[in-house]
């Protein structure tokens, strides 16, 4: 008689279901992430076992950006499109161009969260946030960050109102 455990389908299908979620979780990380597998898989697995692993390296490995991808719980959709729009609005142009990339790829959806991001009270977050959502619907309509909260508030009115009728 062995001594070997044996698996029952329940187990099976949950090793199944664990396996594509890491699978898909690695897909994402690397449509912002690109050649970084000696970084990406290690952290991943220490999110994965809820433990800690500190990344080191030379400047421009996107150690920053898996840092505050790692930081949401996978699940606050929200979360990561700010965390990404508040990367691009800051002076560090490094990944600037990916992330509006794979912004692009969520298409339309990402839209009313940058929409809400246009009244944020910081400066830099309302213009990239605009200027993204410009770029990315193809769009031109003006938002002047610096304009008073009202009339903030009537140009983000006609942003909700022109992609709407979209």
């Amino acid at each position: 008689m062995s001594d070997a455990p044996i698996l029952v389908e329940s187990d099976l299908k949950l090793l199944e279901q664990a396996s594509l979620s890491y699978q898909r979780l690695r897909q994402e990380v690397g449509k912002v992430i690109i050649g970084q597998e000696d970084i990406v898989r290690p952290a991943l697995a220490a999110i994965f076992c809820q433990g800690h692993t500190l990344i080191i390296g030379v400047p421009g490995l996107a150690k920053t950006l898996l840092e505050q991808l790692a930081s949401n719980d996978g699940d606050d959709y929200e979360g990561t499109v700010t965390k990404l729009v508040e990367l691009i609005s800051t002076p560090d142009r490094t990944h600037r161009k990916r992330i509006i990339e794979v912004l692009a790829n969520e298409g339309e959806e990402v839209y009313p969260l940058l929409i809400s991001m246009m009244e944020d009270e910081r400066l830099a977050v309302r213009a990239a946030a605009a200027h993204t959502l410009a770029y990315l619907s193809q769009t031109n309509l003006p938002f002047q960050p610096f304009d008073s909260a009202e009339n903030r508030a009537e140009q983000i009115t006609a942003w909700r109102e022109k992609l709407a009728a979209s």
